[in-house]
């Protein structure tokens, strides 16, 4: 099951793929304490998370961020590109970016 974590931390369980635009602008409303949004790949556990910096985050959940990575500055559109990867399953192609290690630099 995917699933969408909004900027206010709310759930929404298999969107439709024309949401994952309207989520990523969610970030213009992020603030310090709701300052994220995500799709999670509930089956794998696999979760790509945007900030408003422009960082994108890939982390396995229950890892206590043993897996975590990160990109720095990554355009809109490679996220949703991510994110539709995320929801197709093709973890090799999520895999194969030049994510760092970590949450940040």
């Amino acid at each position: 099951m995917i699933e969408i974590i909004h900027v206010d931390g709310s759930g929404e369980a298999d969107p439709d793929s024309q949401c994952l635009s309207r989520l990523y602008d969610e970030l213009r409303s992020a603030d310090i304490e709701h300052g994220e949004v995500a799709v999670v790949d509930s089956a794998s556990d696999w979760a790509v998370s945007a900030h408003p910096d422009g960082r994108v985050v890939l982390d396995r959940l229950g890892t206590r961020g043993r897996m975590a990575r990160h990109m720095n500055a990554v355009p809109r559109d490679r996220v949703i590109q991510l994110w539709h990867s995320l929801i197709g399953g093709d973890m090799d192609a999520i895999l194969a970016e030049p994510w760092l290690p970590g949450y940040a630099d």
